[in-house]
């Protein structure tokens, strides 16, 4: 076989030898055009997400609305004989001991406040049903979600119990990772401890005090 007598260029000397060549004003100008495209599209998706969101508070305060006109009995029948929640739960979102929630199945009332913390989780419930991703949502919320953190896990109830409505929903359609969503509302989270602990009451139930630490 007759061998080449021309030296051989390895890619390494092919790359060092490369010029880039000078821009044109077909290349300046087809830059630029996609660095105003990109700026719009961000525009766009800001917005989007500002209405989007918007959108679902005003859904969220609706149902909320919609379900303050049940009755205390109509409402701790849905979470607890339809959802399957836990009393201890429905304690912990009204922020009440399950002894002041065991005083309203048996004729006691609740102050408005009260009532609207719980016609509130029921709107929840029934918008995170609805996004089509999470089944059983009563289930969902009281779930710890592990991600690759070094071991922490999310109990989503804790966003809604800090206000995180929105965030809880990214969370829930799938739109942001758990990590994403506590980096942007809870920057300290990792140090961050739950504001409730669970105790065992006097006659033996589960009841809930805040943290004094």
């Amino acid at each position: 076989m007759r061998e080449n007598s021309s030296a051989t260029i390895t890619r390494a000397e092919g790359a060092a030898g490369y010029k880039v060549p000078a821009p044109t004003n077909n290349t300046q100008a087809l830059s630029l055009a996609y660095d105003y495209l990109r700026t719009d599209v961000d525009l766009l998706g800001a917005d989007v997400r500002r209405d989007h969101n918007r959108a679902r508070e005003v859904d969220l305060n609706t149902r909320t609305f919609y379900k303050s006109g049940y009755s205390v009995d109509e409402l701790l029948y849905e979470l607890s004989n339809k959802r399957n929640l836990l009393w201890s739960t429905i304690a912990e979102v009204s922020k009440v001991s399950v002894s002041a929630v065991r005083k309203w199945r048996t004729g006691g009332s609740p102050s408005n406040a009260n009532k609207r913390a719980i016609a509130r989780f029921a709107a929840m419930l029934e918008l995170l049903e609805e996004t089509g991703v999470i089944t059983d949502p009563a289930s969902w919320i009281e779930m710890d979600l592990p991600f690759d953190e070094d071991g922490y896990y999310l109990r989503p109830l804790d966003l809604y119990l800090h206000g995180h409505y929105i965030s809880l929903l990214d969370i829930a359609e799938r739109r942001k990772s758990v990590v994403q969503v506590l980096d942007e509302v809870m920057p300290d989270w990792r140090a961050s401890r739950s504001r409730f602990d669970v105790y065992v009451d006097v006659d033996g139930s589960r009841s809930l005090k805040t943290r004094t630490d």
